[in-house]
């Protein structure tokens, strides 16, 4: 029988959380090296990954942790469970159907389901240490498609109907009260039928019964980030202003400027002159700057162009345009 405990990793992160151990006990307790002890304390591995408790599942004891945390040379004792075995012919578990499983999972893609805002689910499980998806494969994102393409009035045709697609999948996500959070081309899936759908929702949040969350840290890639997302976060987790489903209809304004350019709009800027990007979008400049935007001059539909921009770069995120909105003003731009 082997002297690791039950799922080492999420053993090892409820040890850091709870205890005063040092890196090297919980190490040597989890079979795994202080280095990945110390990066889970950082909180670089093992995101996502849901704590559990050795002292519930019987591997350890409450006087076990006490005394090793007072002595850091005493090496933990994992717990001895003995097991009686039958020989009776054990009968091989058949494989349920996602659909008449007792076990939901709390997640973006499960409350997303049947919809086509997402990729279906069409498995989910635990492999060891990390949960398993199985997903609807998509065959390509709106990054890829977008490559080496010429912007003209033919590809303002073609963007406004893949924009208002993304857009309407957005608004059946926030009809199930989900935020995305980090919307952008490459986070934007192209089905074989031409329809669209959003994928990583690793940055998502579920609103339930809430008219809109409040973030303590950063979410989701900065160039595309609302300007109440950028604010709230530099205010803490007591700011006053809540983040809401409008905070990805600025997303999409932002998409729509990558979508016809092929540039993300404020990337540039954010890397390289933080200070601006910040007051550009919490102050009361033009949006989106003059000086991005020359490059629709010569379009026949720029004032329409521009009127996507007036509608999602709105900074009062309650007079910004929904979802809905701005896939009705690229429905004209296809017409």
């Amino acid at each position: 029988m082997s002297s690791a405990p039950l799922m080492p990793m999420a053993t090892a992160v409820w040890l850091v959380e709870n205890t005063t151990l040092t890196f090297k006990q919980i190490a040597n307790f989890c079979n795994l090296h202080e280095v990945e002890i110390q990066g889970i304390a950082d909180g670089e591995v093992a995101k996502g990954i849901k704590a559990y408790n050795p002292i519930i599942s019987g591997q350890l004891s409450r006087d076990e942790i006490e005394l090793s945390s007072k002595d850091e040379n005493r090496a933990l004792q994992i717990k001895s469970i003995d097991i009686e075995i039958s020989n009776t012919e054990k009968k091989t578990k058949k494989y349920i159907p996602l659909s008449k499983r007792q076990d939901k999972p709390d997640s973006a893609l499960w409350l997303l389901k049947g919809t086509q805002a997402a990729p279906e689910l069409l498995d989910f499980g635990l492999s060891r240490d990390c949960y398993v998806l199985v997903m609807e494969r998509c065959s390509d994102t709106l990054l890829n498609w977008r490559f080496d393409k010429v912007l003209n009035d033919d590809l303002v045709t073609d963007v406004s109907r893949l924009f208002s697609k993304c857009c309407r999948a957005v608004q059946e996500m926030h009809m199930k009260r989900i935020l995305h959070l980090d919307i952008k081309s490459e986070n934007v899936l192209l089905r074989n039928d031409d329809s669209v759908c959003l994928g990583d929702f690793g940055e998502a949040r579920a609103l339930g019964e809430r008219d809109g969350v409040r973030l303590s840290k950063a979410h989701g890639t900065e160039c595309v980030q609302a300007p109440e997302v950028l604010s709230g976060v530099q205010q803490g987790f007591d700011a006053s202003v809540k983040v809401t489903t409008k905070a990805d209809c600025w997303a999409l304004g932002c998409l729509w400027y990558e979508l016809l350019t092929g540039n993300k709009l404020f990337e540039e800027m954010a890397c390289n002159d933080w200070p601006r990007f910040f007051v550009l979008l919490t102050g009361d400049g033009e949006l989106p700057p003059a000086d991005l935007v020359g490059i629709f001059a010569g379009l026949a539909q720029r004032e329409a162009i521009l009127g996507v921009f007036r509608a999602a770069f709105v900074r009062d995120a309650s007079k910004r345009a929904t979802a809905r909105e701005l896939a009705e003003l690229a429905d004209v731009l296809c017409n």
